[in-house]
């Protein structure tokens, strides 16, 4: 969409269905974020009951977006702790990833990274946040913190105090 263009209501019935699909076969839950709202479940999404999925859209409706960015979850950790939805929320950042990190008890011991969680997800936002902390960068906080994870990975990263968005 152009830079200059809110999400209208189009955008957003769009958006909703897309992430209905998507949860039919990503289905332990769903997370919801953009430079306006926050919203984290632990069921699926296509789950809802219709009064609950009204109530959602509404909520979303009633924000102004420049971007809405949403996660399907299939579960590697416990689906029952909200902790470990996504989307990961830091001081200065918001993560979804797809993906599988190996060793990230190793990173988090290596880097004395403090927070609670099962997931290996974790692990990448609060690397990027250490690694930020040192450089005040956000790209390469993001190229330092790549080059130590082991796996196969896609993430989006929301830079909260600039409002960019990185994909890596």
């Amino acid at each position: 969409k152009p830079r200059n263009r809110l999400i209208n209501e189009t955008d957003i019935t769009s958006f909703i269905k897309m992430l209905i699909y998507g949860s039919y076969t990503n289905k332990d839950a769903f997370g919801i974020f953009s430079n306006t709202y926050n919203y984290k479940k632990d069921k699926a999404l296509h789950e809802l009951k219709p009064r609950a999925l009204k109530k959602l859209i509404n909520a979303i409706s009633n924000k102004q977006h420049k971007f809405l960015i949403g996660h399907n979850r299939l579960a590697v950790g416990s689906d029952s702790k909200n902790k470990n939805n996504h989307p990961f929320i830091t001081d200065n950042f918001v993560l979804v990833l797809n993906g599988i990190i190996s060793y990230d008890d190793d990173l988090k011991k290596k880097y004395k990274l403090n927070y609670n969680g099962e997931v290996d997800s974790l692990a990448i936002i609060h690397l990027l946040e250490h690694f930020y902390s040192k450089t005040n960068d956000v790209v390469k906080a993001i190229k330092k913190t790549c080059k130590e994870l082991n796996g196969t990975y896609s993430g989006m990263l929301y830079d909260k105090n600039t409002q960019n968005i990185y994909y890596f």
